[in-house]
């Protein structure tokens, strides 16, 4: 998967890079284990392909984070606030870094009540993780510069955008959206591990994906 970390340096070491940095040290500081999601994870994946259909474009970036209890949740947001320049927003999940690229830290873990996190907020909010475990013990991790970063893999944002179209009805359509982009094009974006990985039994010449 030589082209997941090609895709991810020219992201890391990009545009992005001061930004990640800054997540980097807050996430190292507080011993917070994370993974990368939503659409900027779907791109690490598909970035090499030139011949894939428009998608849609996004300007912020989203993580799961695990946490133990909400006072490190509490730490962790107050240490980039004050550190790092980020700024709040409205949303208790949501950051700003200061160079303006939206964050969204989605807790999880030793904090889940029933599949959910309770957020401190204006109003507060119960924000559902359900999945957020599964798919952290199977994302693909890249050692970078000595430091472990994981990325949610396809099949995890798969599930990931079901259950959020099945639990959000108005993001049903968007949900959705996404997640036939990814099976649509899964034969582009993983050909060489389906056909010349563990599948290549199940295929045969006339095979139509």
């Amino acid at each position: 998967m030589d082209y997941l970390r090609i895709n991810f340096e020219e992201m890391r070491f990009g545009a992005m890079k001061e930004t990640f940095e800054s997540l980097e040290r807050a996430f190292r500081k507080f011993d917070v284990d994370f993974y990368l999601i939503g659409a900027f994870a779907r791109d690490m994946w598909m970035n090499h392909l030139e011949d894939l259909p428009i998608r849609r474009m996004t300007n912020d970036v989203d993580f799961s984070v695990y946490v133990h209890n909400y006072q490190d949740f509490a730490n962790l947001k107050h240490y980039l606030v004050d550190i790092e320049e980020f700024t709040r927003d409205d949303e208790p999940y949501r950051l700003y870094s200061k160079t303006g690229t939206m964050i969204d830290l989605i807790p999880f873990g030793g904090i889940e009540q029933n599949n959910q996190v309770y957020l401190d907020g204006t109003p507060p909010m119960a924000l559902s993780v359900f999945g957020s475990q599964e798919v952290f013990n199977h994302a693909q991790s890249l050692e970078i510069e000595g430091n472990s970063f994981k990325i949610c893999t396809l099949p995890g944002l798969c599930i990931l955008k079901l259950i959020s179209g099945h639990e959000k009805a108005d993001r049903v359509e968007k949900d959705m959206g996404d997640f036939y982009y990814i099976l649509e094009n899964y034969f582009e974006i993983a050909g060489d591990t389906i056909y010349e990985g563990e599948f290549g039994d199940l295929i045969d010449e006339e095979f139509d994906p």
